[in-house]
């Protein structure tokens, strides 16, 4: 191929991966696109690369060459990463378990919801063989997605009793937006309630994890458009206690730190930005009463790296009706054995509130 043809497609074909990977979520779960996509931006890099190196050797081509060997390096990492490394239904350990995609066993409807600050949000509806009078929108963790395992197996558990919805947040898979720990996530909830009780449900109840279980406790204080609400690992206070978010909002909202953002757009389907302030859910959790809570834990939360003590002192400031449960020894809600006594909870608690 022609160099200057050559150098269009690689330009072309760089310009669209990243565009698609870090401002939509277009690739999030198109996996074969986003490999073809990857694999033809990392072979025309490479033939590019070495025409430019035949050439002369002026300063302004091997700079060139130099630029382009440097944007083709990520295609080639993630095309062996999607080979090899990306969570697929294959779960190797039980601790990647709640990585781990799953499709749903029951089948879906999936629709588009628009925030009142102009996000789209992809949701999805578990569909039983009767309507039920009672709905439950589940909100899954941070870093993860509508179809990781631990939020579908919940989905799929509470199936069984109500009438499921759940969704990717803002920034998250299919979702467009940004993850940011302003707490701007709590419009995404606030457009799902909303279209279910628009449909007719007269009780909704909110189960959320981790990320989701902060963002639905501060849509809950401020809103109060729901019934009940399963708060689990909810960082007491800011994102920035959780590591991985730390790292993510810290970090990575930098204009200079673009390759990780693409790093962990690939990875994790996530799509950082930077904000102006962090939102807090220790002042508003007072606000959320009368909804009634359960706030679970672990007895050391290893993600945020917090003793069920933190936790307590949150649940000490959110008014009745409320219960705190605390699962033994170390871990994030979702951690075998622990995972059957937390759903379990999930359960008890929306057949007494909802």
């Amino acid at each position: 191929m022609p160099l200057p043809a050559l150098a269009v497609l690689f330009v072309s074909v760089t310009l669209a991966f990243w565009i698609l990977q870090l401002a939509t979520g277009l690739l999030s779960t198109r996996y074969w696109p986003g490999l073809g996509l990857a694999t033809l931006g990392g072979a025309a890099g490479i033939a590019l690369a070495a025409q430019l190196l035949r050439l002369p050797a002026a300063p302004g081509v091997i700079l060139a060459a130099a630029g382009v060997v440097v944007l083709t390096v990520p295609f080639v990492a993630i095309v062996i990463y999607r080979l090899f490394g990306f969570p697929t239904n294959r779960t190797y350990s039980l601790r990647a378990l709640s990585r781990a995609f799953t499709a749903f066993a029951s089948p879906v409807e999936r629709f588009l919801l628009r925030t009142e600050d102009g996000v789209t949000i992809q949701a999805v509806r578990l569909i039983g063989p009767a309507r039920r009078p009672k709905a439950v929108i589940v909100c899954h963790g941070g870093g993860r997605s509508k179809d990781t395992w631990a939020n579908v197996a919940t989905c799929e558990l509470l199936a069984e009793q109500y009438d499921v919805f759940t969704f990717d947040w803002r920034g998250h898979q299919e979702s467009g937006g940004f993850w940011t720990g302003d707490g701007a996530s709590k419009y995404d909830l606030k457009a799902v309630v909303e279209h279910v009780r628009g449909l007719g449900y007269a009780r909704i109840g909110v189960v959320g994890w981790s990320f989701g279980a902060w963002i639905a406790a501060i849509a809950g204080a401020t809103f109060h458009n729901f019934d009940a609400l399963v708060a689990a690992a909810p960082p007491p206070a800011t994102l920035r206690e959780v590591e991985m978010a730390r790292s993510a909002l810290g970090v990575m909202t930098h204009w200079w730190a673009w390759p990780l953002r693409g790093l962990v757009s690939v990875m994790l389907n996530l799509r950082v930005h930077s904000y102006a302030t962090d939102a807090s859910l220790e002042p508003l959790i007072a606000d959320l009463a009368p909804i009634p809570l359960l706030l679970v834990c672990n007895e050391y939360d290893t993600a945020i790296g917090a003793p069920v003590a933190r936790f307590q002192q949150l649940f000490d400031r959110a008014g009745a009706p409320k219960r705190l449960a605390v699962l033994p020894g170390r871990g994030h809600i979702y951690d075998w054995p622990n995972t059957h006594h937390y759903l379990n909870l999930v359960r008890e608690w929306l057949a007494e509130t909802l």
